[in-house]
């Protein structure tokens, strides 16, 4: 088995692991925050629990690879203890990252597995080489002929959970190459819907801030534009996100 092989392995299980072990607590973390039974289930969410830690259920030859995707600290603790853990899967459903939600108040608020060298100058799959979701969402996007593109993972599951099923997650605002091309292949039109930054216009860093965030939706939107995928931004008033505007409108679809 070479070390790609060996990395999904160790995704796969690990991801089958925290499924496994998701709680009470964890399955009302969710609910909470607008993510229904069904959806919680369909992206196969889990937990990091401190009485079930994921070194024990790993095969032991996988925990260097488990560490040095950072899913085991050097000490062998479990690096997605007390969060929400969401597997990230590719086009063909494989599991190539995952993304663990802190439960309780912390930083930093969400974790991502990292990437890995397999070669020299040839890393291994990772969160940025795939839009959360789109697995699963790829035939509602195609019949509705419109991808709804989110930030956040819960973002996208509430969006699920209130009949957005053409919703996914990009982790973040600025997209990679790669996930710029995995929207383009999907849809011809695309919906923008991040989370806006609080602005006080008396504190030129949080002017900055929000003017970088324009810029980098400013470029996504030329980027599709080059790939054919007519782009719309949504700007939502200050103080609501998009899970709040989800759960707002859910009888529009």
């Amino acid at each position: 088995m070479d070390l790609e092989e060996q990395i999904l392995q160790t995704l796969s299980l690990s991801a089958e692991h925290y499924r496994q072990v998701q709680t009470k607590g964890s399955r009302s973390f969710a609910l909470r925050r607008g993510v229904i039974q069904r959806v919680h289930d369909l992206l196969g969410m889990g937990c990091g629990h401190p009485d079930h830690p994921l070194g024990e259920s790993l095969p032991g030859p996988l925990h260097p690879i488990a560490k040095t995707l950072g899913l085991l600290y050097e000490s062998g603790d479990d690096a997605m203890r007390e969060r929400l853990v969401i597997p990230i899967q590719d086009p063909l459903g494989r599991v190539i990252a995952m993304t663990g939600r802190l439960m309780e108040a912390g930083e930093p608020r969400y974790y991502n597995t990292h990437k890995v060298e397999i070669e020299p100058g040839i890393r291994g799959p990772s969160a940025k080489d795939a839009l959360l979701g789109l697995f699963q969402a790829r035939e509602s996007i195609r019949r509705k002929g419109l991808m709804v593109l989110v930030e956040g993972p819960l973002d996208m599951a509430v969006a699920w959970s209130n009949r957005l099923s053409n919703a996914v997650a990009s982790m973040g605002t600025n997209l990679s190459a790669a996930q710029v091309r995995l929207v383009g292949r999907c849809t011809e039109k695309v919906v923008i819907l991040f989370d806006e930054p609080k602005v006080n216009r008396r504190d030129p860093d949080s002017v900055e801030k929000a003017e970088q965030h324009t810029s980098l939706i400013e470029d996504l939107i030329d980027e599709l534009d080059d790939l054919g995928v007519e782009a719309v931004r949504i700007c939502l008033p200050e103080g609501l996100d998009p899970a709040d505007y989800f759960q707002g409108r859910s009888g529009a679809r």
